[in-house]
């Protein structure tokens, strides 16, 4: 099935507008009952002037105006409610197809986008594209029927008038030509924005390890370069609108002098000046938008093709061929300059240690590799995984449909898990937001909410990277035992990756991996650390 992602700006606009008809058929109803009421003030202007002019009484006259000015205000408000929704639900719809992906995709896909470009493309860039479909779409529906019902009722009463428009309409062209010139600049502000968005971050994540003057002067000029740039493709992306405001004004003021050369010209009277600039007025506010709806695509382009950019990346199929066929049990993979097959045992506890860079997080991903290729379910928790600006339910029951029996083992974990401590109401825990990337929540809390997301998914294999690194020996104690007597987690099969003996005496299996030798040993985890193993040597080494 064929996802938003996948389309270009064209289809992706006209299958949202065939999708929400129903809103939109309201919206250009409503739009054409307010150009209509609108374009039959200009003649009841004129003729209250005219009735002014001749000195008769015209308090009847007036008491029209009001009711109109209450139906536009209504139709105005219908119109935008109408076309705006939609564009909110599509906005959604896009990042829940997105996040859904990312969910999945292993974090070796989107590695190359800092969390500044992540936050980037998946809020800002998206809201550009939300931007285009609501706002677009609106006023080029409104330009269109302007058009239809203004320029007729112009001709009727004198077609010279269309000549005085013709200043205003020239200005917006320049305008658009201006927004066309600079729109290459709008995509590369937007990278550059990435980039300060997350040295921004990172001063916040990293402020703690800037350990000596100048590592902090060095960043502080890396930054500062980076904002130069930033602020210079600002100012060129912007300098359309710069011009454009300033532009169409001086196309309005020429078209109302042409407008009341005109009517001097043919002698129509001073009320028709009045006649001519009411429409003008009306006329003003589509086109004007017209040239920003050359914005909004410009910006919507420039941000789906990003947003796009991202959809590829963690879409991009990994050639697997030499995964196929295998057995998960007896996993065959290049490690390093070698070619090396481990044991795993269903229904189990395994564990890779070696030491720090030896290939024990590229042992898991090339693991959950062959758990794809060959159609087995599994759960991969990397060492810094990836929350959600949602809530915790949200984050832990992503994808999954939510039943008594999930609910009920995530709370238990929640508890044992030491999140309890979030609300004295445990029910209340799970409709906490975390902010973005678990912001409001310690490093620890964010990585427990992620274990707890793997442990209710319904799949035959956990994959946990490093899982209890910010978790204390009892915890980590409780965590383990209750994974072991819990009737439905003892039949899964857990894969682990740690550094900590603590963890090994818990699981069933262990593998040290060794960079040279590949597999450096493999065995039961009670035999290995009771016998004069090298495993029982690493550890040895460690304690010292």
């Amino acid at each position: 099935m064929t996802k938003r992602l996948d389309r270009n700006i064209l289809v992706l606009v006209v299958f949202h507008f065939f999708e929400y008809w129903y809103f939109y058929l309201v919206a250009i109803a409503s739009l054409v009952v307010l150009h209509y009421t609108q374009s039959m003030l200009p003649q009841m202007a004129k003729e209250l002037g005219d009735t002014l002019i001749s000195n008769q009484s015209s308090s009847k006259l007036v008491l029209p105006f009001i009711g109109f000015a209450v139906l536009i205000i209504i139709f105005r408000t219908l119109s935008r409610l109408f076309f705006f929704y939609p564009a909110r639900v599509q906005q959604q719809n896009l990042r829940m197809e997105i996040f859904e992906v990312l969910e999945l995709a292993h974090p070796d896909k989107y590695a190359q986008y800092n969390d500044g470009d992540l936050y980037q493309r998946i809020i800002n860039d998206i809201n550009r594209i939300r931007g285009l479909v609501g706002f677009g779409l609106l006023q080029a529906v409104n330009v269109l029927i302007a058009g239809i019902i203004i320029v007729p009722k112009v001709i009727d009463f004198n077609a010279s008038f269309l000549i005085a428009f013709l200043p205003l309409i020239l200005s917006i062209f320049i305008f658009m030509a201006l927004v066309y010139f600079v729109h290459p600049y709008i995509k590369k502000d937007m990278e550059l924005t990435s980039i300060v968005q997350n040295f921004i971050i990172e001063t916040y994540d990293a402020k703690a390890s800037i350990k000596n003057h100048h590592a902090e002067n060095s960043f502080l000029e890396i930054f500062d370069q980076h904002s130069e740039r930033q602020l210079s493709r600002f100012f060129k992306s912007h300098l359309a609108r710069m011009f454009g405001g300033p532009l169409i004004r001086l196309g309005f003021g020429l078209s109302l002098l042409g407008g009341a050369y005109i009517v001097w010209q043919q002698d129509l009277g001073a009320t028709s000046l009045i006649f001519f600039s009411s429409f003008l007025f009306l006329v003003l506010e589509p086109l004007m938008y017209m040239s920003w709806i050359w914005i909004a695509l410009s910006a919507g382009i420039a941000g789906l093709n990003r947003v796009q950019e991202l959809w590829r990346d963690i879409n991009k199929k990994e050639d697997l061929s030499w995964a196929i066929g295998q057995k998960p049990t007896h996993p065959n993979f290049k490690f390093w300059d070698q070619q090396i097959e481990l044991n795993i045992v269903k229904n189990s506890m395994t564990v890779l240690v070696g030491e720090t860079g030896c290939g024990k997080s590229y042992s898991l991903k090339k693991i959950a590799d062959i758990l794809s290729a060959n159609d087995f379910t599994y759960s991969f928790i990397s060492q810094e995984p990836y929350l959600y600006n949602d809530s915790i339910r949200d984050n832990i029951f992503l994808g999954q449909k939510i039943t008594d029996q999930k609910k009920a083992l995530a709370i238990e974990f929640l508890e044992l898990f030491g999140l309890d401590v979030l609300s004295e109401n445990t029910n209340e825990i799970l409709d906490i937001e975390v902010g973005e990337n678990g912001k409001k929540l310690s490093g620890g809390q964010a990585k427990r909410v992620s274990l707890i997301r793997s442990i209710v998914s319904d799949v035959e294999y956990i994959i946990w990277d490093d899982p209890f690194s910010s978790v204390d020996f009892l915890l980590e104690k409780k965590i383990l035992e209750k994974i072991l007597q819990h009737p439905i987690l003892c039949k899964k099969t857990f894969i682990f990756s740690s550094h900590r003996l603590s963890t090994v005496n818990y699981c069933d299996y262990l593998i040290l991996l060794d960079k040279r030798q590949g597999v450096a040993e493999a065995g039961d985890v009670k035999t290995l650390l009771n016998s004069e193993s090298k495993a029982r040597e690493f550890f040895k080494k460690q304690m010292v």
